[in-house]
């Protein structure tokens, strides 16, 4: 039904409670790829350790997050996929969601994610509604958090892989690439599947909105001055309503 994609690098510690929350939300109708890219830590005796027939582990020698979820991408042997970190998991409603997309048949369904204070606390405050964003952006630059999506494996198919080009919002300009090609199968739901963790490597804003501003330059998306000052300015306010929530 879902295969859950797991980019990892030196994971030992939170890879296990990361992916018993997708046991304990989807029990057997999902497949788990975990793909390591480097580590140095004992990553792979924990996930093999587990001698799970439905968790997959492979190890590459390229560095890269997105190259990780590339591979993730044609080894997964389902027809929806969803990618998370080690350091994310996942909520209840995620069971709900897999129903959800299944009847809507989608290729891109948004949900809600909720963010993960410290190791274990999880809070649901972010009641930003990611639907209004979309819209108030008009589609150009704004992108929903990756842990909130779920993907019909068709949407590569047709639209491609992860630009490896991009260390941190390659999902940001994939999503884009998608509303530029003109994807008109994309639902949003106020549903919460996921707590994110909160010191990924996209918690580190400034090198986000470099790479974000980058997006928005290329091809159809490329903005006047006016724009591009716009685009920086709806970042910040971004930025801020997030810290100021914590």
């Amino acid at each position: 039904m879902i295969s859950v994609i797991i980019p990892v690098k030196d994971a030992e510690r939170l890879i296990k409670r990361c992916c018993d929350s997708v046991f304990n939300v989807c029990n057997d109708m999902v497949e788990i790829v975990v793909v390591d890219y480097n580590s140095t830590d004992n990553t792979k005796e924990e996930v093999c350790g587990w001698n799970k027939s439905n968790v997959r582990y492979i190890e590459i020698d390229k560095a890269g997050i997105y190259y990780a979820m590339n591979i993730g991408i044609k080894l997964a042997k389902n027809e929806y996929l969803y990618f998370m970190g080690a350091d994310d998991y996942l909520l209840p409603g995620f069971k709900d969601a897999i129903g959800t997309v299944k009847n809507d048949e989608k290729l891109i369904s948004v949900f809600k994610v909720g963010g993960l204070i410290g190791d274990e606390e999880v809070s649901y405050k972010d009641k930003t509604s990611v639907k209004k964003l979309f819209r108030f952006s008009r589609g150009r630059f704004f992108s929903p958090n990756q842990q909130a999506i779920i993907y019909n494996k068709k949407c590569f198919d047709l639209y491609g892989d992860f630009d490896e080009r991009y260390q941190l919002v390659a999902d940001a300009d994939h999503f884009l690439r998608c509303i530029d090609a003109g994807i008109s199968a994309i639902s949003f739901y106020g549903t919460y599947i996921a707590a994110v963790g909160k010191d990924g490597a996209s918690s580190d804003f400034l090198k986000v909105w470099a790479e974000n501003l980058l997006i928005t330059s290329r091809g159809s998306r490329r903005p006047s001055q006016s724009n591009f000052i716009f685009d920086g300015i709806v970042s910040l306010l971004r930025y801020w309503v997030r810290e100021i929530k914590k």
